[in-house]
């Protein structure tokens, strides 16, 4: 197309543009919008709400999960001698290591081995870990180190005595209930130097905390190829293991008995590596992070799905340990929603910005729609926002601005409200009921 051709159009484009956002804004009140009795179109089980398929993907985001920071920290157990695991200089260093690495496999999802020839989607996990200090404490760096000599062992057979009794996280823990507390163990030295001891890594996890055995052990192992040059088992190997375990404090089961409620899990030999001797491992080797194998690098949609329904519900422990982002308010984080059919967007979701509904647009909410401090929605002509046994809140106990209309005497929006569905958390007071966009 001729340039000179889109130089009047850029300037109508940008005259239209520049019209509408200066168009006079009506605040809707309760009197103003439409309440109808009756049945719903669409029931809202708390089961339907948190349903994986409304969180792999986010209409309401850019058509992805919301990027989820989970807060943790990071623990240490020593005896006594501080003879069991790191020094503090190098422990420091490796923890920091271990979330880096453990970040870069939550950012780099990769197709499933598993059915053979599958063809499942590969999306963004859309989860980071952030070390977290305690505020309370100056100078804190969310790393620390405990000398114990009765809680510092881990014994392949006395699981149940230290593995899963929580009682490093309930005796050291730190920013209980916020912060997702990380503990490194190590076997015990006595077990270890049996020939009959079962010294595999091991970790267990849970969504208060995760446990991971053999960081330091793992560490001062070598692996020399056939040139000479060494290479250690550090952070980038325990991450793996690390995120396995996460992965049962954000929700998640392991995948190989095919009970871990997503049917693009397989059912498979959990085979940790390629075999080569004319067994199911030759070829049915899983990748997934949740199962038993070197590889850890996959998680399919329904898992993802699973995760992020966690974050999203309200009052889950999982959603306790982000950082609270999701209610500041920011401009870039609005969007648009238009369409010619109805739009229907189920699930529990944030807003951190505005959410316009576009002209002649009809969208359907069901479930939850919480807003940043600050937000509103706006409704362009003829679009018609329906709210099916949905609530719409702040979520952080603020206030957000509300549901505004812009000024159409032919065709104004409208606000529809069927079953139990309720507006809560709007400013009402010292806002003109018309203003001007700037």
């Amino acid at each position: 197309m001729n340039s000179k051709l889109n130089i009047p159009l850029l300037f109508l484009l940008l005259f239209f543009f520049h019209g509408a956002c200066r168009a006079p804004l009506h605040y809707l009140s309760a009197e103003e919008m439409h309440y109808e009795e009756g049945k719903s179109g669409k029931t809202t089980l708390a089961g339907q709400c948190r349903y994986w398929k409304h969180y792999a993907t986010d209409t309401l985001i850019h058509d992805q999960p919301p990027l989820r920071t989970v807060r943790v920290n990071v623990h240490f157990m020593n005896n006594r001698a501080g003879t069991l695991s790191f020094g503090e200089e190098e422990g420091r260093a490796y923890a920091r290591d271990l979330i880096y690495q453990a970040n870069m496999l939550w950012s780099r999802n990769t197709p499933m081995n598993l059915p053979l020839g599958n063809h499942t989607p590969v999306l963004p996990a859309r989860i980071r870990l952030e070390l977290t200090p305690d505020p309370s404490k100056p100078g804190d760096d969310g790393i620390y180190f405990h000398y114990d000599d009765s809680l510092s062992y881990y014994n392949f057979y006395e699981q149940s005595k230290i593995f899963y009794s929580g009682k490093q996280f309930k005796r050291y823990g730190t920013g209980k209930g916020k912060v997702l507390n990380i503990f490194l163990m190590e076997h015990f030295p006595d077990s270890m130097r049996s020939p009959t001891y079962r010294k595999r890594n091991n970790g267990v996890g849970f969504p208060d905390w995760v446990m991971v055995i053999g960081s330091y052990t793992e560490s001062r192992r070598y692996l020399v190829n056939e040139q000479g040059d060494s290479m250690s088992f550090g952070s980038w190997f325990m991450a793996r293991l690390l995120n396995h375990e996460l992965g049962h404090a954000f929700g998640l089961h392991h995948t190989w008995r095919g009970f871990d409620g997503c049917d693009d899990t397989p059912r498979n030999p959990n085979c940790w590596n390629y075999t080569h001797n004319g067994g199911p491992c030759d070829s049915l080797v899983s990748n997934n992070m949740m199962d038993y194998n070197t590889y850890q690098n996959a998680l399919t949609p329904c898992q993802i799905g699973r995760m992020h329904a966690n974050f999203a519900l309200a009052g889950s422990k999982q959603r306790a340990k982000l950082r609270p982002d999701y209610c500041r308010y920011d401009s870039s984080a609005g969007r648009l929603l238009y369409g010619k059919d109805t739009l229907v967007i189920e699930g529990q979701h944030d807003m951190r910005g505005d959410l316009t509904i576009g002209r002649n647009t009809v969208v359907r909410l069901h479930c939850e729609l919480r807003m940043a401090a600050g937000s509103r929605i706006l409704l362009e002509p003829g679009s018609v926002l329906i709210l099916d046994n949905c609530k719409i809140y702040n979520a952080c106990g603020e206030k957000w601005k509300g549901i505004a209309a812009m000024k159409s005497r032919k065709n104004p929006g409208r606000v529809i409200l069927k079953g139990e569905s309720r507006i809560l958390d709007t400013e009402e007071t010292d806002r003109p009921a018309v203003e001007e966009e700037p």
